[in-house]
């Protein structure tokens, strides 16, 4: 009888040190997670700071009141790359709500503006001349980091739109929680409204890794993704927008057709197609402040 109650007893233990094991180790995993992303995203931010003082020093003046200057005729964007991360309706740095990127697209849209993915932005600037430009009035859209809203608010958004766009992807991310699928990348790319693209094994910042670690994240990345997708992968975006000369190269010789960084690349061109500047997107961008966001980052700013 001694023996049965201690039996039980230990029992009822060891289920107690599980579930607390277990209830820890979400904690813990969440937590983990909150300051992932919290270090992942502030690089990128800060960097784009840069962008949006360069905006407010340019525009200061604006008198938003004055009818004449909420018309988007004044700020003529002939090519530019809006990156998005988070679609949601969270209060995140880095988070815009289904709502506003559906305003975005059909500001964009009525105001004659038209979307291309990425990879044909690459080729029609490659065979570009110096003397022409290929674009008039033409954008593109990313989704960086591979995050489970794109999937469950923007592409619906898109689709509604027939508006195509890129989906850059963490390999090491792919099926954990929060974050695209397999099956929902495959389903993405069979139906070609969305091209996915490299956004490296584990997002690290290229620009300050060793080469050959470097050349790793880019080359495994696109590897597996081909594989998985049974296509040509030749699109990839830096993390972090981090990158050097070195990296240039590597991802030239890995066999992508461009790249692109965040706000401190180069303004597209077929001069460098290795480091594409893009501009980030968020709430307050709506109606003439997000054409005049563009404006600035890709007409005005060198």
């Amino acid at each position: 009888m001694f023996k049965r109650s201690k039996f039980f007893l230990v029992t009822i233990l060891l289920l107690l040190t599980s579930g607390f094991l277990l209830v820890g180790f979400f904690y813990w995993q969440n937590f983990k997670d909150q300051q992932d992303e919290k270090y992942d995203t502030a690089l990128e931010y800060d960097q784009t700071k840069a962008l949006e003082n360069i905006a407010l020093s340019v525009s200061s003046t604006l008198n938003v009141n004055d009818p004449k200057n909420l018309s988007p005729q004044i700020y003529q964007v002939r090519f530019g790359i809006l990156m998005y991360h988070h679609i949601d309706d969270k209060n995140k740095r880095l988070s815009v709500r289904p709502e506003n990127l559906d305003a975005q697209i059909k500001y964009l849209l009525d105001s004659g503006y038209k979307f291309i993915k990425l990879s044909e932005a690459f080729k029609n600037f490659a065979s570009s001349t110096s003397s022409t430009y290929p674009y008039n009035k033409t954008l593109v859209l990313t989704f960086d980091d591979g995050y489970r809203d794109f999937y469950i608010n923007a592409y619906p958004i898109l689709k509604k739109y027939k508006v195509p766009a890129g989906l850059y992807v963490i390999n090491q991310d792919l099926g954990k929680r929060g974050n695209v699928t397999w099956e929902m990348i495959r389903q993405l790319h069979d139906e070609g409204l969305v091209e996915i693209g490299v956004h490296t094994i584990n997002h690290l910042p290229l620009g300050k890794l060793k080469p050959d670690i470097a050349y790793y994240q880019m080359a495994k990345s696109k590897e597996l993704l081909e594989q998985g997708l049974h296509d040509k992968i030749d699109t990839i975006v830096y993390p972090f927008g981090s990158f050097n000369e070195n990296v240039k190269k590597q991802a030239q010789q890995i066999g992508f057709i461009g790249a692109a960084s965040v706000y401190f690349g180069q303004r597209p061109s077929g001069q460098d197609l290795y480091s594409w500047r893009r501009t980030m997107i968020t709430n307050s961008d709506l109606g003439p402040i997000l054409l005049r966001k563009l404006y600035i980052a890709f007409e005005l700013a060198k």
